[in-house]
């Protein structure tokens, strides 16, 4: 009975692994849900963080959880929406890196090496830090089956009562760095969670069609483009002149003007040369002949000889 038991499990196991190979979104949900409780992290302390997926294993609770249990900070999590329960672990670095962290540290002191257990406000710290990933985790995969994930406990060892040994799982590996510090974070998921959703993740996202052009939608473009307004400045000589010979203008005053009627006028478009033009007369209306295009290449030669 024994041993067709252990090949019952070795088999459901076999198929989760199948499973996972087969769930190519998930990947893409799992290493978005790092990128966002990263960046959200980045809100909150305004400190480099990063927390990137390293890979995903299958297997079952007790393999998976049991090394883990006592070894560091443990989060319990609940995601109402899929009938599940997660079950987040944290090692000992990584705790100590979100102590250092989430409490203002700037990375100066060493990082705690003793083997010792989690102090409760080190815990506390890190289902902090675990109720941010569990927020990060229902945000990536809300288009693909919606619920919230919150944190229900944290301590320092698995709750076998809770979570079932044999129970299949598929765990997703990170890394989190922080401060020139860092360590491993494991976020395991019911596999049978993941199966009610297998469709969607199952379908990688689809690639966007690449659009083509619209005649009538193009000429109605150019068309506005042409029609468009713009205003144009022409300027047929700028003199400087002290503040205090400004302030002593008076109206009629005549400013005399280094021009003659054969001297250039430029032509500027919100601040931008375009052209050199000649002042004329038609009809009653001051006119401007284009006499050159600017050529800003030899203008910006001209500037640096003439410094």
């Amino acid at each position: 009975m024994q041993a067709l038991s252990r090949e019952r499990l070795q088999g459901l196991l076999g198929g989760a692994r199948g499973a996972v190979e087969r769930m190519p979104m998930l990947r893409t949900a799992l290493e978005r849900a790092g990128a966002t409780c990263a960046e959200d992290l980045r809100n909150l302390i305004a400190l480099p963080v990063r927390l990137a997926l390293q890979d995903i294993r299958s297997g079952s609770a007790g393999d998976l959880l049991a090394p883990h249990s006592g070894k560091g900070a443990i989060g319990m999590l609940g995601a109402p929406g899929w009938s599940a329960r997660l079950v987040a672990c944290a090692e000992r670095e990584a705790v100590y890196a979100m102590v250092e962290m989430l409490l203002g540290g700037d990375g100066s002191q060493p990082a705690g090496a003793e083997d010792r257990p989690l102090t409760t406000i080190e815990t506390r710290v890190a289902g902090v830090f675990f109720t941010a990933v569990g927020k990060a985790l229902a945000a990536s995969f809300a288009p693909i089956a919606e619920t919230a994930v919150t944190l229900d406990a944290t301590s320092d060892k698995v709750d076998f009562d809770v979570v079932a040994p044999q129970d299949a799982m598929v765990a997703a590996r990170f890394r989190l760095d922080a401060l020139g510090r860092g360590g491993e974070i494991m976020l395991a998921i019911p596999q049978a969670a993941l199966s009610g959703m297998g469709k969607a993740l199952a379908e990688p996202a689809p690639k966007a069609a690449a659009a083509r052009p619209d005649a009538r939608w193009a000429a109605n473009i150019q068309k506005e483009l042409n029609r468009a307004s713009v205003r144009l400045s022409a300027t047929l000589e700028e003199r400087a002149g002290i503040l205090g010979e400004i302030t002593k203008l008076t109206v009629g005053q005549v400013i005399p003007l280094d021009v003659t009627p054969q001297s250039r006028l430029q032509v500027e478009c919100n601040g931008e040369r375009l052209m050199w033009c000649h002042l004329g007369k038609s009809n009653g209306f001051y006119t401007l002949r284009v006499d050159s295009f600017v050529d800003r290449e030899q203008e910006f030669m001209n500037d640096i000889l003439a410094a």
